[in-house]
This record gives C-alpha cells, structure tokens and sequence, in this order.
C-alpha cells in the first residue's frame, strides 16, 4: 500500500493533556464521551451531540454551513481548497472566469470606476432594514472608507 494513501487520525478534541492520553483516545483517534461527557448525567442525545462536535469535515467536503452559500460560491471554495495543485485554482484569470464573478466587470476595478462603498450599497441598500439596524456610531467608522490610502515616510 502505497504512504499516501494512510489517513492520519483525526485530532482528539477536547482532550486535556496528561499521563493517560491513550486512555481517552478511542480506536478512530476521536476523545471519547467518558472523557468529556460524565455518563451518569449526559443522555444518549447529548453524548451524540458532543461526538458530533469532535468529528471533521471528510476531506474534499465543505463543512455543513456552507450550504448557506449559492452553488457558484460553493463551486469557488471547492477549487480553491482543491488538493491537488494541477487542479486548485491558480490565477487571476481562473477566478474571474468563476461562475461566482461572472457578472463582475474586472476592468471597471483595474480603472477604479468602481469603490468599495458602492459594491457595499448595491447589496445593502440606504434605509434597508440592514442600514437601520446599524447605529450611528458604526456608520461614523467608515467615513473615510472610499479615501485613498496617505503613506506617510
């Protein structure tokens, strides 16, 4: 069998350092629910819950929140955390040919046509339930988000 091809153990989560490691390691490298759960007062449910919490994302897999995100999104993050350097993405011109910036016009922001600000007011619109929520203070940060930068020497 070739090393490769091995997995490592997962990481054991939530174990505390000490003499008897081995002990609180299971057979699959997880912390075991002894370890972090007393078994007289955690029910099946909680225990399942915890072991839950310890497990990882398989390898080549988003973690489970990101099905909050489009599918264009999702297809981005998935090649750019692709394992294999043949087939991450690895240029400029790779990431604007995404389905997530296709409708993004690179050439506005190479020309500076386009600010920040206004990328940030087209999704979030003045006087949205967004724009209300924010308190004044907040809004008084980013004054001068649209300025250029002064580097002082």
């Amino acid at each position: 069998m070739h090393s490769f091809l091995l997995q490592y153990p997962a990481p054991a989560i939530g174990v505390t350092p000490n003499e008897d490691n081995d002990e609180n390691l299971s057979t699959d490298g997880l912390a075991s629910d002894s370890a972090n759960i007393s078994s007289s007062t955690a029910s099946k449910e909680e225990k399942e819950g915890q072991r839950q919490l310890c497990m990882q994302p398989l390898p080549g897999t988003l973690p489970e929140t990101a099905n909050q995100l489009s599918n264009a999104a999702r297809a981005l993050l998935m090649r750019l955390l692709e394992r294999d350097p043949k087939v991450r993405m690895r240029s400029l011109r790779q990431l604007q040919q995404s389905a997530l910036y296709m409708g993004f016009n690179f050439e506005h922001v190479k020309a500076r046509k386009v600010s920040p600000k206004s990328i940030l007011e087209r999704h979030f619109p003045q006087n949205s339930e967004m724009d209300e929520a924010i308190c004044e203070a907040d809004k008084q940060n980013f004054v001068a988000f649209d300025q250029a930068a002064v580097i002082e020497n």
